[in-house]
């Protein structure tokens, strides 16, 4: 009879590649409303609660699947805090002005006592999730720019909410072990105005900061009821438009792959534009947190080498006027 033999060395490969499995393993967070029962006393009210993450330990998040429905949440964002969330004596909060619930906490933000916010993912209408790329991830924790997650739910209805209460938000795929690459979101926004029973394009651009270069992989359009298209693009010095993203906002809201995958540099120009159009004859439509006002976001997912990840643009937030003071042509572009 033949003996199976396994040796010291065999052994310690073992318990290496079992450390190795367990490291890598992904793990699952829940980061959801605590069972509420929002009373929606304006029609709509913009709700928050969030989690610290451990200073002394990064964790590396890969993916972001929401449970939320459209029948309830008009949108939902996860958003990155520089500090722990202060200021409030519950984890739940109003995050959205005058849409606010009776009896909670206003602090004034998504994250009080932080003056810099990251937004890390969005979902409106019944899109499906995020998965990173392979070996690429979203550092939080440790020495990271992000210390405490919040996730922002934009309530429009409380008709199916269940008796127990709506657990509305993501659930947040990490693991423990770094990545060779970090990711990070650069973002554009237009707070225009829309003229009644007429066609607006509320444009943005800006220069990308930072002192790394970037390789971008996926883009996500959000707008409310009145957006028609969202686009972004990379502009150069000699006015060659790219296209990096293109959607139709009615849809599900999710992160699309890139359309022309190109790396970008510091200095490089994105631009972003929403066509808007009204139906309403009666009124002028103007930006706000409201369903019923307008809003014109392009987000922008993008991988850089992990040691590099400091240099780059993580949390570059561009905002212009919008129409009709600021389009492509105030800012010297042409297309």
């Amino acid at each position: 009879m033949k003996r199976n033999m396994t040796t010291s060395s065999d052994a310690n490969l073992l318990v290496l590649i079992l450390s190795i499995i367990s490291h890598t393993e992904c793990l699952k967070f829940p980061l959801t409303m605590p069972y509420v029962h929002p009373r929606l006393p304006n029609k709509e009210s913009y709700l928050c609660t969030g989690v610290a993450v451990d200073p002394e330990t990064p964790l590396y998040i890969t993916g972001f699947k929401p449970t939320a429905s459209r029948e309830t949440v008009h949108h939902l964002m996860v958003i990155g805090c520089e500090y722990p969330v202060s200021n409030v004596d519950m984890n739940l909060w109003n995050c959205g002005g005058t849409l606010s619930e009776a009896g909670l906490p206003n602090p004034g933000g998504t994250c009080p006592g932080s003056t810099a916010t990251q937004i890390l993912f969005m979902w409106s209408l019944d899109a499906d999730g995020l998965d990173f790329p392979p070996d690429v991830s979203l550092t939080v924790g440790g020495n990271s720019s992000i210390q405490h997650l919040v996730v922002q739910v934009h309530y429009v209805s409380n008709e199916v909410i269940p008796y127990e209460g709506d657990t509305s938000g993501v659930i947040v795929d990490y693991q423990a072990t770094p990545t060779d690459y970090s990711a990070g979101i650069v973002s554009l926004h237009v707070h225009g105005k829309i003229p009644a029973g007429g066609i607006a394009y509320w444009d943005s651009a800006c220069r990308l900061l930072g002192s790394a270069p970037i390789q971008p992989w996926a883009f996500l359009g959000h707008t409310h009821h009145l957006g028609q298209l969202v686009t972004g693009w990379y502009v150069s010095e000699n006015q060659t438009w790219t296209g990096l993203g293109k959607s139709n906002p009615q849809k599900p809201q999710r992160f699309n792959p890139i359309m022309n995958e190109r790396i970008l540099v510091p200095g490089d120009i994105l631009a972003a534009r929403c066509v808007m159009q009204s139906d309403d004859t009666n009124k002028e439509v103007s930006q706000g947190l409201s369903s019923k006002m307008e809003m014109c976001d392009f987000f922008l997912y993008f991988w850089t080498r992990r040691e590099d990840f400091a240099q780059g643009p993580a949390g570059q937030q561009c905002t212009n006027k919008g129409p009709p003071e600021v389009s492509w042509g105030t800012m010297g572009l042409s297309n």
